[in-house]
């Protein structure tokens, strides 16, 4: 059943983005700063605390001599890892970071969620063998769904994964509990473990060293339509739309950027016809190092205030949602302003740079 069920959702991914953009967007306009501190903080701590727990389990079948149930375990656990990486290597899908798949990796499976409910799958079915005391059954299963359940937040509330990349992952991993937790009889012997293993290895290769042997998977960033309008940032801009509080440009990995210094940078955004209704704005705030940030963007379009941005760190798509009517036909102005509590390199005042503007 959970086989059908992937198949089903790799059938209907395209159709499934709608509620992927809807979801991403809807999180972004709900994030706090306090709780996007907590997420980066303790971004992978959560599945170290899990694997953490694992072990201890792996420790308390080691001291009842449960060396079969050992291995079974730690084979469920360390394939697993292998299949995400598998699919992760071989079904490309862009992240929702505004970098490209080669910097910031493919987006599914998620390997936090896999491994999580894996762990915990594998834990909560053991602790269910008789002589497990009924409190450590509870205790347990409790804190194994409590961990896997902040890892799945995480990923979604950081922005690193689609919602679908989630639901996708959860069928995975059950689906490979629901084979490997009680193995049928082709894989309780070790030749047709061996096989599969060695061909799960020269797939991994393939995918890995020919790249054109990828598959291509549609994501909210991959399908976006063409846009009304769109400005490219960088040297090769149009200088004369940049006014105000503009610094240098410089070349990133992502592409040509510009720096808007502290304090109101404006651009014009010439529209040939038809009304916008949103704007997708790639930037990323300045830091020193790979530190936490939540600092306010304001955006205001000809003279309104359109949203208040909360700039994370690394470069991020930002969409605002602009009432009919606000964007017209011609010249219209964008205006960024950052606040004295923005952070900013000390010599020459830069605070965030952009890499381009489009109007939807």
């Amino acid at each position: 059943m959970l086989g059908g069920l992937i198949l089903v959702q790799f059938l209907s991914m395209e159709a499934t983005i709608p509620l992927d953009a809807a979801v991403h967007q809807w999180l972004q306009s709900a994030r706090s700063c306090h709780l996007v501190r907590i997420g980066m903080q303790w971004k992978d701590s959560p599945l170290w605390y899990l694997m953490l727990f694992g072990g201890l389990g792996i420790c308390a079948l080691g001291l009842q001599r449960r060396w079969t149930d050992i291995a079974h375990a730690s084979l469920i656990v360390l394939s697993g890892a292998f299949l995400s990486e598998l699919l992760k290597t071989g079904l490309e899908r862009a992240r929702p970071s505004a970098l490209p798949a080669w910097l910031a990796g493919n987006s599914f499976p998620s390997g936090h969620v896999v491994e999580a409910v894996l762990i915990t799958g594998t834990l909560i079915f053991f602790l269910a063998r008789k002589g497990v005391p009924v409190w450590l059954r509870v205790w347990g299963s409790g804190i194994a769904l409590c961990l896997s359940g902040v890892i799945i937040w995480q990923r979604l509330y950081i922005g690193h994964h689609w919602v679908t990349d989630i639901i996708g992952s959860l069928l995975i991993a059950g689906a490979l509990l629901s084979v490997t937790l009680r193995p049928p009889a082709f894989l309780q012997s070790t030749r047709p473990v061996v096989c599969l293993g060695l061909i799960s290895l020269l797939c991994y290769q393939i995918f890995y060293f020919f790249p054109q042997t990828r598959l291509l998977l549609p994501s909210v960033r991959s399908l976006q339509t063409a846009p009304l309008a769109a400005f490219a940032f960088g040297e090769a801009a149009p200088q004369e739309a940049l006014s105000g509080d503009w610094g240098q440009h410089a070349q990133e990995p992502i592409g040509p950027i510009s720096w808007a210094r502290q304090g109101d940078a404006r651009m014009t955004l010439t529209v040939p016809q038809g009304e916008g209704s949103a704007l997708h704005v790639v930037a990323r705030p300045f830091v020193k190092s790979k530190a936490y940030t939540c600092f306010p963007l304001d955006i205001i379009v000809n003279g309104q205030v359109a949203q208040r941005l909360l700039l994370y760190r690394g470069w991020r798509v930002y969409t605002i949602s602009l009432p009919n009517g606000w964007i017209r036909p011609g010249d219209n102005t964008i205006l960024f302003r950052t606040g004295e509590d923005f952070p900013m390199d000390e010599t020459d005042r830069r605070t965030v740079a952009f890499r381009s503007v489009q109007l939807l």
